[in-house]
């Protein structure tokens, strides 16, 4: 390949993986971490014939160890030569330097940071638009199933949300605060979904967005018109009758819950038992756990009767458990490393004028992660672990100043 078409193949590419990653995201669903991963594979054998010389660095070291040391697990807990295919859901981790030095020419860009912006809104904007036709036009019961499934259409979107937020400062005028409206979009999106998880993430994750980009006053006053808005808004879809039981009956599981009395939620009932179980499967495997194969069969021995169900999941409901019981301690030093990871490496980046933004944008990512965790799968999750890799790779890698033009 010449050079002229070495550098509009690989700026092509760089189109793709932000639009998929970003405004697409949500009209993909399921679909976009493949999408994502043909797109790192293709752009990795472009490097090869380019001699493109790989950007590792810090976070493309930690990712590959999370890699191996995660395959390290699958292997040993693998019974059959098959069960190894597993390690090849790993493979973002694998892909992150790919992702890293694709996007890395995003950064002479003019204002990527505003690009950004307007990306990661009509993200939102794309998730509520799909949310209101599945779930007001087609009547679901659930909004999400559309695309993908109401959970990860929720978590998507409140990340995108908290993106836009953070990157707020970037924008002027009226499309500065049309950053804000991303919050309200988020929870009209949740509540459609009836997507308890992201609910529960939801104050702790734009707390954090709102008090890192904003004055301690302004982000108060800011806080509390958002709260405003969004009791009207709530208000406004309980009246319409529009919010799922999921939601409606939260208050009244929360209070059962606190006062102690039996809980009459099947759903939360079984994650509880889900919990209990990994523990006990932690327990017996603390090293390198019980693999994620066959972690059906183990859930599925240990559950008490009555819980027969939750044997057919395929995770544990909460993302630490379900590290710790597939992997064991190795399995918990990753789930910590990857959370870690972000930030620690938006900090240890040039100290050029993004180096704020960078570490703000890591920081709401890895909270966001953490939040949607407790309850759900993330990381370990295919989606959202291919989403993670390529927004670490965005946040790190466009929101740059290029070599050749140093920040003065």
């Amino acid at each position: 390949m010449g050079v002229g078409v070495q550098a509009r193949f690989f700026s092509f590419m760089r189109v793709l993986v932000l639009a998929i990653a970003l405004p697409l995201v949500c009209l993909f669903g399921f679909y976009a971490n493949y999408a994502l991963l043909v797109l790192a594979l293709v752009a990795g054998l472009g490097m090869i014939f380019a001699r493109q010389r790989l950007e590792i660095g810090l976070a493309g070291g930690m990712f590959w160890a999370v890699f191996a040391g995660l395959g390290l697990t699958y292997g040993i807990a693998a019974r059959a030569p098959g069960d190894l295919l597993l390690v090849f859901n790993l493979l973002p981790f694998a892909l992150y330097p790919v992702l890293a030095t694709l996007l890395g020419g995003a950064a002479a860009r003019p204002e990527p940071a505003r690009l950004l912006a307007r990306l990661a809104l009509a993200g939102v904007a794309v998730g509520a638009g799909l949310a209101l036709v599945d779930g007001l036009v087609l009547g679901a019961d659930r909004a999400g199933y559309i695309v993908s499934d109401p959970i990860r259409l929720s978590n998507t979107v409140l990340i995108l949300a908290a993106f836009a937020v953070v990157l707020s400062p970037a924008e002027e005028g009226w499309r500065r605060w049309a950053c804000f409206t991303a919050p309200v979009l988020a929870l009209l999106v949740i509540l459609l979904a009836g997507a308890r998880t992201a609910l529960l993430g939801y104050a702790p994750v734009f707390l954090i967005a709102l008090f890192l980009v904003l004055p301690i006053r302004r982000a108060l006053a800011v806080t509390l018109a958002l709260a405003a808005a969004l009791g009207l808004a709530t208000a406004a879809l309980f009246a319409l009758d529009l919010v799922p039981e999921r939601i409606a009956g939260l208050p009244r599981l929360l209070g059962a819950l606190l006062a102690g009395e039996e809980i009459g939620d099947k759903s939360l009932a079984g994650r509880l038992e889900l919990y209990r179980t990994g523990a006990l499967l932690f327990r017996e495997s603390p090293l390198w756990g019980h693999g994620w194969v066959h972690l059906a069969d183990a859930i599925a021995l240990h559950a008490r009767p009555g819980y027969e169900d939750i044997a057919r999941l395929p995770h544990l409901h909460n993302e630490l458990v379900t590290f710790a019981a597939t992997s064991g301690l190795i399995g918990v030093i990753a789930y910590g490393g990857l959370l870690v990871l972000p930030p620690l490496c938006a900090w240890r980046s040039p100290r050029d004028r993004y180096r704020r933004l960078r570490l703000h944008l890591a920081l709401v990512l890895s909270a966001g992660y953490f939040f949607l965790g407790l309850a759900d799968t993330m990381l370990i999750f295919e989606l959202h672990m291919t989403l993670f890799v390529a927004w670490t790779a965005i946040i790190l890698n466009t929101l740059r100043v290029p070599a050749a033009a140093p920040d003065d």
